[in-house]
């Protein structure tokens, strides 16, 4: 029985280094990391297709149901000053239609980009694995 025990340890271990492994550079992880707990409202580690709407709503600085660059810049600068550098790349990967606003349309365009597996939900490895690879494309 206990060497069943350090099996399953050994290999909780290991699973754990291995995604560790695969996590983006600690410069955009953390922002990352944040981006997707403010947006998971309910804390289960999924997004679904509202929560990630709904996570838009603050940029919306004047509540007429779309996200300018201003307001989407404005918001993260203040918010977190020290990643400014990747504010701007981030709303046009998000501005799918390239009009210069976020909206309704740019979300339900936007979604399944991330939602790799095609069930609706988009979970934590899914978001940083898209977004890993965006911003690997935007440092070339």
């Amino acid at each position: 029985m206990a060497s069943a025990n350090k099996a399953v340890l050994f290999a909780s271990l290991f699973l754990a280094v291995v995604a560790w492994q695969r996590r983006l550079p600690s410069e955009h992880s953390h922002h990352l990391d944040m981006v997707f707990i403010e947006a998971d409202v309910n804390r289960d580690g999924i997004l679904d297709r509202n929560e990630f709407y709904q996570s838009f709503k603050v940029y919306d600085l004047n509540n007429d149901g779309n996200v300018t660059k201003h307001e989407y810049m404005d918001y993260n600068n203040v918010i977190m000053p020290h990643h400014s550098h990747i504010v701007e790349p981030m709303f046009n990967w998000y501005d799918t239609n390239k009009d210069g606003q976020l909206n309704q349309q740019d979300y339900v365009t936007f979604f399944p980009l991330m939602d790799t597996n095609g069930d609706g939900l988009v979970t934590e490895l899914e978001f940083d694995t898209y977004w890993g690879h965006v911003f690997k494309d935007h440092a070339k």
